[in-house]
């Protein structure tokens, strides 16, 4: 298989997810595979997974009137259950809620807004330090912490969500990168590195030829079969044959009209 190039990826290689890491040539992550990691962090980032650290902090805070708080407004501090993806939010769900019924909402987000929600639910001096404080320690998290912790999340998905991909197939590694799988040039026989608009594909084997590589009249002669002047020449696997259909086909980037003007 011959090298090829791609505009998102470093190296030129076989395929593409060869072509973004190198084959292991850097200790460094790939630009590409850099930036995956950190627009994922960066969701990670974002309020949408304020739930999770807001529900570590509650563990690790071991702050009694703040248990007995979410535990009186229905917040189930020790049950991942409670802490769910609903409808795309991040909600608790309204378990246990005494007669009084303190909250009417069924469910409500769990962000970095919630908070307020709380400090207004607070009926004395007491809940109200503690949902202070927890709000503190948010905000110490988000500006330290936080970071960190978001990506080694982003490293764990990449790990993970990639260990499904089939390093082979350029359109899956492409997809999942969000870039494009299509080379932006080939290296032909000779280990010129040319664009699409001078290279020819061969129907036998798919690999890329300086375009116009034609059987000559000396080699026609040579061979003994002159009836092949003029037949495309693969470099690569050395086959021949005359121009058709099925090569036109697949070689859609250039005009049909140059075909035609080779017959004449």
């Amino acid at each position: 298989m011959a090298m090829k190039k791609w505009k998102d990826a470093e190296y030129k290689e076989e395929t593409l997810w060869k072509a973004i890491c190198g084959d292991g040539r850097s200790s460094y992550d790939p630009k590409v595979v850099s930036k995956w990691v950190d627009k994922q962090q960066e969701a990670y980032m974002e309020k949408d997974w304020d739930w999770e650290r807001i529900q570590k902090i509650v563990w690790d805070c071991k702050s009694v009137e703040l248990i007995k708080f979410l535990d009186k407004i229905g917040v189930e501090c020790n049950d991942m259950e409670a802490w769910h993806f609903d409808s795309g939010n991040f909600t608790l769900k309204k378990w246990g809620f005494p007669a009084t019924k303190i909250i009417d909402k069924e469910t409500y987000s769990i962000d970095r807004e919630v908070f307020s929600e709380w400090l207004k639910l607070a009926q004395n001096e007491s809940e109200i330090k503690a949902i202070e404080e927890l709000k503190e320690s948010f905000k110490e998290d988000l500006e330290n912490k936080r970071c960190g912790w978001a990506y080694e999340k982003a490293n764990d998905d990449f790990s993970y969500d990639f260990g499904g991909i089939d390093e082979k197939d350029d359109k899956e590694v492409a997809e999942f990168f969000g870039i494009d799988s299509e080379p932006i040039a080939w290296e032909t026989y000779d280990g010129d590195l040319l664009e699409l608009n001078e290279i020819e594909f061969c129907k036998d084997c798919q690999e890329a030829n300086a375009k116009g590589k034609r059987v000559t009249k000396e080699q026609a002669k040579e061979w003994e079969e002159e009836e092949k002047e003029g037949w495309f020449y693969c470099e690569h696997c050395e086959c021949d044959y005359p121009i058709d259909k099925e090569h036109i086909e697949l070689n859609k980037h250039i005009p049909e009209s140059e075909y035609v003007l080779e017959e004449l």
